[in-house]
C-alpha cells in the first residue's frame, strides 16, 4: 500500500528468484558431477537428469515424478503471474477509466495469440513455450516502463 511495502516485496521477490535459480543450477551441476548427465544430455534438462537413472534425462521413478510435479506447478505459477501482470498493466495504464470487463477482454485478446502459437505444430517442445514467454516478457518490458514515465 505504500512505497516501503512495495520495496520490501520487490526485494523479497528478487531474493526468492535468486534462491530458486541457484537451486536449479546447483542441481544441474550435481547431475554433471555425479555422472547422471554427460555431454550428450540436453543442457536445458540437466536438473531432470539428476533425478533420472540415465543421462537421457527421462523422468522415471519417484524423484522424476516429483520433479515433473514441481515443474508443472512452477509453470502454472509463471503463467498466472504473467497474466496478472498483463491485466494489472492494462487496467492501470491504458484502460484507467474503463470498466473491468474491458480489461478482461484485452487480456483475452493478448493471450489468444500466445495460446495459438503454443498449440501450433511449430512448438513441439514444452521448453519452446517457456522460451516464447521469456522472449515476450523482455519485449513488453520497455513499453510498459515507458508508460510510467
Amino acid at each position: 500500500e505504500d512505497d516501503r511495502g512495495l520495496r520490501r516485496a520487490a526485494w523479497l521477490g528478487a531474493g526468492a528468484t535468486v534462491v530458486v535459480t541457484f537451486f536449479f543450477g546447483l542441481v544441474g551441476f550435481l547431475a554433471l558431477w555425479t555422472g547422471r548427465a554427460d555431454t550428450t544430455t540436453n543442457s536445458n534438462l540437466l536438473m531432470y537428469a539428476f533425478f533420472s537413472q540415465t543421462p537421457t534425462a527421462r523422468l522415471d521413478g519417484p524423484f522424476g515424478l516429483l520433479a515433473l510435479l514441481c515443474a508443472t506447478l512452477m509453470a502454472e505459477g509463471t503463467v498466472d503471474s504473467f497474466q496478472n501482470g498483463i491485466a494489472a498493466t492494462l487496467s492501470t495504464t491504458l484502460l484507467r477509466n474503463q470498466p473491468l470487463w474491458v480489461t478482461r477482454v484485452m487480456v483475452l485478446v493478448v493471450n489468444v495469440p500466445l495460446a495459438v502459437a503454443g498449440s501450433s505444430p511449430q512448438v513441439s517442445n514444452v521448453l519452446e513455450l517457456f522460451l516464447l514467454d521469456n522472449q515476450v516478457t523482455p519485449c513488453c518490458s520497455l513499453p510498459v516502463l515507458a508508460a510510467y514515465l
